[in-house]
């Protein structure tokens, strides 16, 4: 990767978990058991899916954990991390796998991959809560996590959809998208 790239990827991290962290903070939903719902799963979404699987990995994972810090949720910090973090990572590397093979079919498995993303998400916090609380607490959550893992999707998927024939995309990652572009006939 040559400089000029690896400046903008640092860049965007940077600036995606400043906007990641304010999403999650203002638009906070509190959930009956013990956790909150946010938004921040679209910008996830958007950026292992538009861009590559490692900035949004990277961007979820550290904004998540330092949402979990600002808002007192301190136990949850560690496997914010993680879930988040995988969360990018899958539905990016799964998109990219399927836009190099078939990009056009890929266009259209955008929501059902960025809904798995969600489901695994929802399923790393229920078992957190059920080793760390109990049953009735990750039972409490259930609902609202898959509720910010369907509102996520979607509205990543809208994000997607508005912004995947952008010339900057082709900049910032000339595999995955910019092919998918190409065989488009953009």
């Amino acid at each position: 990767m040559n400089r000029r790239k690896w400046i903008t990827y640092i860049s965007l991290s940077a600036i995606f978990i400043a906007l990641n962290i304010v999403l999650t903070i203002y638009l906070i939903i509190p959930l009956p058991g013990q956790g909150y719902a946010n938004l921040s799963d679209a910008i996830i979404i958007l950026l292992s899916s538009l861009i590559h699987p490692l900035l949004g990995a990277v961007v979820g994972a550290i904004s998540g954990a330092i949402s979990d810090l600002i808002l007192g949720y301190g136990i949850y910090i560690p496997f914010t991390f993680l879930i988040k973090g995988i969360e990018g990572l899958v539905v990016g590397y799964i998109l990219r796998i399927i836009f190099k093979s078939k990009p056009k079919i890929g266009l259209f498995l955008v929501f059902p991959v960025a809904f798995l993303g969600g489901i695994l998400m929802m399923s790393g916090y229920f078992f957190m809560e059920l080793a760390f609380f109990d049953l009735s607490v990750a039972s409490a959550d259930i609902l609202g996590n898959f509720l910010q893992g369907i509102v996520g999707s979607i509205c990543g998927t809208i994000l997607f959809y508005s912004l995947f024939k952008l010339s900057i995309i082709k900049y910032l990652d000339n595999s995955a998208n910019a092919c998918l572009l190409e065989k488009m006939g953009s």
